[in-house]
């Protein structure tokens, strides 16, 4: 009997934790600041609509980008993302905590996406890239990540991005530095200059 009641209560304690850190998570929306030529957001209802300055968009919302095209998207105050052109980006989560962390996971599925984030708000920021290789995680950095058919690539122009592979390898790039992943997951390279890198 002190059995059932010492699991009743482990369970009941699990789930308060558990529903009250969600509790604390307040979902959030991000904007759509600029385009150049013809995109299309589709939203979590499964509808589609023209990407248009001003949109807010949800988490599980999707924007693709045509050719020739550009959208800079405001994912939180100070953090901007810009889909360029044949890019194809899902807003995976987005996301501020009751402390003012602001959570931010983009899925790139293919294409390029260069992000900014205002190194003032490092503290709070909770930003990161997905790809199927891997996650590139920031708080205070410009990135670019690219996804070129089997090949995904992430370069720093300036601060610190945390790059963790989906084959296990995790390094971390600094400043004009660039690391890629080939399609086995395997082969991760690091280059000393991001010219170099986006060459090869």
């Amino acid at each position: 009997m002190k059995k059932h009641l010492l699991c009743t209560a482990l369970v009941t304690l699990i789930s308060f934790v558990f529903n009250t850190a969600h509790a604390q998570e307040t979902p959030a929306q991000a904007t759509i600041t600029a385009v150049t030529g013809s995109s299309t957001v589709k939203l979590p209802d499964g509808s589609s609509v023209p990407a248009t300055v001003g949109l807010k968009v949800s988490q599980g919302a999707v924007i693709s980008t045509e050719k020739n095209t550009q959208v800079s998207l405001l994912v939180h105050e100070g953090i901007v993302a810009v889909l360029a052109s044949a890019t194809e980006v899902e807003i995976e989560k987005i996301s501020v905590n009751a402390n003012g962390t602001r959570n931010a996971m983009l899925h790139l599925k293919t294409g390029n996406l260069a992000s900014s984030l205002d190194p003032a708000r490092k503290s709070v920021n909770n930003y990161g890239v997905r790809t199927a290789k891997g996650v590139a995680m920031a708080r205070g950095t410009d990135l670019t990540v690219t996804v070129n058919g089997n090949v995904s690539l992430v370069a720093v122009l300036n601060g610190n991005v945390q790059v963790t592979w989906a084959g296990g390898q995790s390094v971390s790039i600094t400043g004009n530095t660039a690391t890629a992943v080939t399609t086995n997951n395997t082969g991760v390279q690091t280059t000393g200059t991001l010219g170099a890198a986006m060459q090869a």
